[in-house]
């Protein structure tokens, strides 16, 4: 960017991290305040190139199949040796076997949350316990 100061370098990069798009939003509205003449050249460019907000979460490809492939691969590296009969027999009881400590698991907990949902759950609320609502009118700038 040709534009320089610190305040207006950080805004900007806000507005490129940010998640939410009335967050993106928001702060163009500060860019704006700021400097209208880099609010206007961005306001040109496509926010799906760069900014956090607008980038689609989906699936790009779906070449995912692989990740899947090495995993099992890795899984059943000890029976791939054996012949077919036994390679599968092997599988059988691995495969077996991993259902019931998965059901004992299973069992155990309570509440309509897994562990590892559970634990994201109070992550997230610990981080926005971290977060407050600004509005453009609150603030003042010294430019």
């Amino acid at each position: 960017m040709k534009h320089k100061g610190q305040l207006l370098k950080d805004t900007f990069w806000l507005t490129a991290s940010c998640d939410i798009v009335k967050e993106f939003e928001y702060h163009m509205n500060v860019i704006e305040k700021i400097d209208r003449v880099t609010h206007k050249y961005l306001k040109t460019l496509n926010p799906k190139l760069w900014s956090r907000s607008h980038f689609q979460s989906s699936i790009k490809c779906d070449i995912l199949v692989n990740n899947l492939c090495e995993s099992w691969n890795a899984y059943i590296l000890e029976a791939r040796q054996m012949p077919i009969l036994n390679m599968l027999e092997w599988i059988r009881k691995k495969l077996m076997a991993r259902i019931q400590v998965k059901k004992e698991q299973m069992e155990k907990w309570i509440g309509p949350l897994t562990p590892e949902a559970k634990q994201k759950l109070e992550r997230r609320k610990r981080e926005s316990a971290n977060c407050f609502a600004t509005y453009a009118g609150d603030l003042k700038f010294e430019v």
